[in-house]
């Protein structure tokens, strides 16, 4: 398939030519979701109005209990697929407070 004929590629070049000429790159958390990671996730197939993605689940690990932005679950899965944390565009992502939000 060509990359202009695949509909993941041309959203993803769609989502990174947006963010190239975003006038701010310091977004508030509610408005970066609906931008950019709604219609990325919904492009990759997951229906974010259905149980597959969970908003602020509680979510634990082996040492504590923490609520990540999103939960993602395949269908018919008992554990969560993976988690994500959003972050401002601007932030730097080592940073401490945001390493101890990881779940391993």
């Amino acid at each position: 398939m060509t990359p202009a004929k695949d509909p993941i590629r041309q959203k993803v070049s769609e989502l990174l030519v947006k963010f190239d000429t975003l006038p701010d790159s310091k977004l508030e958390a509610e408005k970066r979701t609906e931008e950019f990671i709604t219609p990325l996730f919904e492009t990759l197939g997951w229906d974010l109005l259905t149980s597959q993605v969970t908003p602020q689940s509680r979510v634990r690990s082996a040492s504590r209990t923490t609520r990540p932005d999103y939960s993602f679950r395949k269908e018919g899965d008992l554990r969560h697929s993976f988690l994500l944390e959003v972050k401002r565009f601007s932030s730097e992502l080592d940073n401490p407070d945001y390493v101890k939000q990881r779940v391993t």
